[in-house]
């Protein structure tokens, strides 16, 4: 039963991981097309054109976007982690007091980059 339990948890890791490499690489490109639409919305709100008026409303809701966005792909990996350090720590011979939201604020502080994750949870539990 353990061994299929371990098998389901590496398993959701996994597709996981891949979701939220993903996730950050489609944050990464929105970030970056969001910060050339704030220069564009900028340069749009100053102009009395209401085409550039239009332009800077289309601008402003792709800002939006992008934020709901960045909080998806930081709430996709806050999942990720919780699924890796769950598993690593369930993989233990004996149990750890050690907090999974803990370690989630240290993996971030230690700028841990996402495909060391893995490796990263284990050690904490070992």
């Amino acid at each position: 039963y353990q061994r299929r339990v371990r098998g389901d948890a590496v398993s959701e890791a996994d597709a996981a991981r891949e979701t939220a490499a993903r996730a950050g690489e489609a944050a990464r490109a929105a970030e970056a097309e969001s910060e050339q639409l704030r220069v564009r919305l900028a340069e749009a709100e100053r102009a009395p054109s209401n085409e550039e008026r239009a332009a800077a409303l289309v601008a402003k809701q792709y800002v939006a976007d992008n934020e709901r966005l960045t909080q998806r792909v930081d709430d996709l990996q806050r999942a990720y982690f919780f699924t890796l350090a769950l598993n690593a720590k369930v993989s233990t011979p004996k149990a750890s007091n050690v907090s999974i939201a803990d370690l989630f604020e240290r993996v971030l502080k230690e700028k841990v980059p996402l495909t060391k994750w893995p490796s990263w949870c284990m050690q904490q539990f070992r």
